[in-house]
């Protein structure tokens, strides 16, 4: 039988930016938005695209009134391209 070690839980927070400074400093691993790691030089990805880590869809909704207003369209046009697959 092997034998497993324990985990050693330094940080538990629900807050990405906490999780991402604690990660900066030094203290572990975490699994962080690729969008905001881009913008701290000191987190070094570790695993690029592995299988089996979570993956998802974002959607936006919007007011029918709101459906056509430019300023709305520019945000969700933003979002595609700030957001897209990286190729």
């Amino acid at each position: 039988m092997l034998s497993k070690k324990p985990t050693r839980i330094v940080v538990r927070t629900s807050a990405t930016t906490l999780l991402m400074t604690a990660c900066a400093e030094g203290h572990g691993l975490a699994m962080v938005p690729e969008l905001l790691a881009a913008h701290e030089p000191r987190l070094v990805p570790v695993l690029l695209r592995a299988a089996g880590l979570p993956t998802g869809e974002l959607w936006a909704v919007t007011h029918p009134d709101l459906r056509h207003n430019a300023r709305v369209n520019a945000v969700l046009a933003w979002l595609v391209r700030v957001l897209a697959p990286s190729r």
